[in-house]
């Protein structure tokens, strides 16, 4: 029985008094008799009685001495009375009280019904720990009933419902950042499907789990990704399944992307989005056009990028999928941050946070705070870029170890460019490694360019000598984010070998890369490199001109934390070519700039070290003492 229960409306007379005769006819009489126990309590008196057990233990004993089929009338009979009330329509915040009462009546079906209504409801709204009780509770029922439907063949689960349960319960163990369950979750659906025998349900199952092993999570493995998928395909298009071959191809895009074959990326996701486009699949579109945005960027098609980054915005929108809209907001950002539009970067990044932290998405989460990280450090706040990419660790090595590999090694490059280079470099062998040899050396190219970088600064040539040559044996593409670290330590080795002629073709190369890929915020530092190998040459009036362009790209983009350095490199070039004046006014402009950055340190450890760089001294001078 509910704690909490109204009788019916009792006829229009007078009850006796408390004191009548135990022998009191009627409901009436018992509750009053009870209510005299102390056994229950009035809880309402209007529009009906409502009684209460006077303590939950009282309930338990009472529920406990009733034997199994009056349990069992008892919860149909209150099961079948709030459907009533609710007149046959019960709303959503009553379905897993239904569902509890149908599964004890043994009422299997009607208890499904219930748990997927309670499920899906609970999903929706990101509650990701009351939909996999749901849904879990949902497959069994589906399990018990499936068990009584030779007897009742009306009560039989079609496979709609199997896929149901095993796909949104899949969705919830993702949402959670449980890959593990949720890929045994799907080998459990292929199970279903092969004792149904039913060859539909068990392409979904392989495709479900395929792409588990398609996408950058903790079950990673690219070549069982595409075996599955090649097989998965030949099988949709035997079944002439096109709604499946549609996510088949988006999980080719993936792999492909992930492996850096971006113009076959770009070939089945244009095809997947094309099938789910006509066949009106508005998540599978949204989903496909969603990871095209990687695609498009990664070819440097940025109008495509531009329309498919708001095409993936709009769609997630329209469907209400708050997590998806994040994660859309977040690689959109991550782009722009990339591309010199920082300030654009860092509202569409903190965006995605607030909605990943609205709705619990710890890998959204992990995700959004990578994006901000470089944003915050170019804007001049290195404050906010190490707490973030400390958040970013933090939450990364829960949800996302990717994430938490690429902030700690980004991070350890922020230590360096505080002036606290040993630091970084420790960080990044101590911790660091250890995660980039678990990734299945996915992020190695990125983390040896990261440790060449800091390794010039905290050990010397040498060990970057080495670290280079370890960089130049991987043969693959670098991703986005990494071109511009790749080949800035090859720059740097070059000018600190004293290779003038190395150093003057690969800053070069440097630069015209990142032109032809509209990476505009690394060029400010790029064209200061390039500057530094044209000195070597005597070429003067050449270094200067990239170094205004650098200047010019910096104040452009907001980046104040290459603008300082550009306006010290310019002003110590026209000091040396007899323009002291000139010279002094760009250096004014630096100190400024320095002494904000310092103010901004996150710790007082780094506010010494970055103010201990010869650069920074050499603007402060005396006043370099005010923020020791």
């Amino acid at each position: 029985p509910p704690h909490c229960f109204s009788p019916p409306t009792p006829p229009a007379v007078e009850y006796p008094p408390v004191n009548a005769s135990p022998a009191a006819p009627g409901l009436p009489g018992h509750l009053n008799r009870l209510e005299q126990a102390d056994l229950i309590r009035l809880s309402a008196a209007v529009p009906e009685l409502e009684y209460i057990f006077r303590h939950a233990l009282i309930q338990e004993s009472v529920y406990q001495t009733l034997v199994r089929a009056d349990r069992r009338r008892v919860h149909r009979a209150a099961g079948e009375a709030l459907e009533a009330l609710a007149g046959g329509q019960p709303p959503a915040a009553l379905a897993p009280i239904l569902a509890r009462h149908f599964e004890e009546a043994a009422d299997h079906a009607r208890a499904l019904r219930y748990y997927l209504l309670a499920g899906d409801a609970a999903l929706a709204v990101y509650a990701n720990a009351e939909a996999l009780a749901a849904y879990s509770s949902g497959l069994a029922a589906a399990e018990r009933a499936s068990a009584g439907a030779e007897r009742a063949p009306a009560g039989a689960v079609t496979a709609d419902v199997w896929q149901h349960l095993f796909e949104a319960r899949g969705r919830a163990f993702e949402l959670s950042s449980r890959y593990p369950e949720a890929l045994a979750n799907y080998q459990a659906m292929a199970r279903r499907a092969e004792a149904l025998g039913d060859r539909h349900l068990a392409l979904v199952a392989g495709v479900a789990a395929g792409q588990l092993y398609a996408t950058a999570n903790t079950l990673l493995d690219l070549p069982r990704a595409e075996q599955m998928a090649s097989e998965a395909l030949a099988e949709a298009r035997a079944l002439g399944d096109e709604a499946t071959e549609a996510k088949i191809l988006w999980n080719q895009l993936n792999f492909y992307r992930l492996s850096r074959r971006y113009p076959e990326a770009r070939a089945c996701g244009e095809r997947s989005l094309e099938i789910a486009s006509r066949l009106k699949l508005d998540a599978q579109a949204a989903a496909t056009v969603n990871d095209l945005i990687h695609v498009y960027a990664a070819l440097g098609r940025w109008p495509d990028f531009e329309r498919a980054s708001a095409e993936a915005r709009r769609r997630w929108q329209a469907l209400g999928n708050i997590a998806m809209l994040a994660d859309s907001l977040s690689t959109t950002a991550l782009y722009l941050g990339m591309t010199g539009q920082l300030a654009q970067a860092l509202r569409l990044g903190q965006e995605a946070h607030q909605h990943t932290l609205a709705i619990g998405n710890r890998w959204g989460q992990s995700y959004s705070l990578f994006t901000l990280i470089w944003p915050y450090w170019y804007a001049g706040q290195p404050g906010r870029a190490v707490e973030t990419a400390q958040a970013c660790i933090q939450v990364g090595l829960e949800a996302w170890p990717f994430a938490a590999e690429s902030a700690g090694a980004w991070l350890a490059l922020l230590y360096s460019e505080l002036g606290d280079a040993p630091a970084g470099l420790a960080l990044l062998l101590d911790q660091v490694a250890a995660l980039a040899q678990n990734s299945g050396g996915l992020l190695m190219l990125g983390f040896l360019a990261v440790r060449v970088n800091l390794e010039l600064r905290a050990s010397g040539l040498t060990p970057a000598l080495i670290t280079l040559a370890a960089l130049d044996q991987i043969q693959q593409q670098p991703l986005l984010w990494e071109v511009n670290g790749a080949m800035r330590a090859r720059a740097g080795v070059a000018l600190a070998a004293g290779d003038d002629a190395q150093a003057l073709a690969v800053t070069q190369q440097q630069v015209a890369l990142l032109r032809e890929r509209g990476l505009d915020t690394y060029l400010p530092e790029a064209l200061a490199l390039l500057a530094q190998a044209l000195l070597r040459h005597g070429r003067v009036a050449e270094a200067k001109a990239q170094l205004l362009e650098a200047l010019a790209l910096a104040q452009a983009m907001g980046a104040s934390a290459v603008e300082w350095r550009a306006l010290y490199d310019l002003g110590r070039l026209e000091i040396e070519q007899g323009d002291p004046a000139g010279g002094q006014a760009h250096w004014a402009a630096a100190r400024e700039i320095v002494g904000g950055i310092a103010a901004r340190a996150p710790t007082a450890a780094l506010r010494r070290s970055f103010v201990a760089l010869p650069e920074v001294r050499a603007l402060l001078g005396e006043a370099a003492n005010e923020y020791q």
